[in-house]
């Protein structure tokens, strides 16, 4: 992958570098500070590149490098990649096994982005659990100030499925298994989760642990924006 350097931090060798944990973690918490402070740069990040690259792959593998080592350890290493089913390296510690990650996204982005751009344009706030991604063309035809959101639980209902959807998706891929994986699935957490939720992870992987197991994936992590939950296989 290619990335116009308008930012030094967003230079290919700054994206695919080695960090140790505590510099990653930094390192993408920087990125997000300098969005952020000029979010209308006339030179902004590639939006391709920071939806796919940097929001679904980079800060959710710097949440793992949190969860795993903390936010001050410097003997882990990590780096960002770009490659078929590896998307980061983790070694726990120098000389150690690496950890090869994987991340997908169960996200809405068509539904998330037309939403922040009714907002931002218009004011009108669209309900982001109402519609699927069939639905999108259609919401340019809508007037009113605001769409009431359906149930909250057929919404949570259609993330889980998009959830199962994303992991059946993954393990029809031809995975190395001559090295260690690991399988993360990025989550909305805009979508209100009902109670259980926990056991509806658990039964998720319960249901998908042998062929995980058959692709020597060792560990299914469900990481969103506030939330995270890891599974060893």
């Amino acid at each position: 992958m290619s990335v116009i350097p308008c930012h030094p931090l967003l230079t290919n060798e700054a994206i695919f570098d080695w960090y140790t944990a505590k510099q990653y973690i930094e390192y993408c918490a920087a990125i997000r500070k300098a969005i952020h402070q000029n979010p209308d740069s006339p030179e902004p990040p590639d939006a391709k590149f920071f939806r796919t690259k940097f929001v679904d792959e980079m800060e959710p593998l710097a949440k793992v490098c949190q969860h795993l080592f903390g936010a001050d350890n410097n003997e882990s290493q990590v780096r960002c990649m770009d490659k078929p089913l590896t998307d980061g390296e983790i070694i726990a510690r120098s000389g150690g096994e690496s950890v090869y990650v994987e991340f997908t996204s169960a996200k809405n982005h068509r539904l998330l982005d037309y939403a922040y751009s009714e907002l931002k344009t218009k004011g009108r706030l669209i309900s982001l659990t109402f519609f699927t991604d069939e639905d999108v063309p259609h919401l340019k035809t809508f007037t009113e100030d605001a769409v009431e959101a359906e149930d909250l639980g057929m919404a949570a209902k259609k993330h889980i499925n998009s959830i199962s959807a994303r992991i059946a998706a993954k393990l029809e891929k031809q995975w190395p298994t001559d090295r260690t994986n690991w399988l993360c699935i990025v989550l909305d957490d805009i979508t209100f989760w009902p109670e259980g939720i926990e056991t509806i992870f658990d039964e998720i992987y319960r249901k998908y642990r042998p062929d995980l197991l058959e692709r020597s994936i060792t560990e299914l992590w469900f990481v969103g924006d506030q939330s995270l939950k890891r599974h060893s296989v």
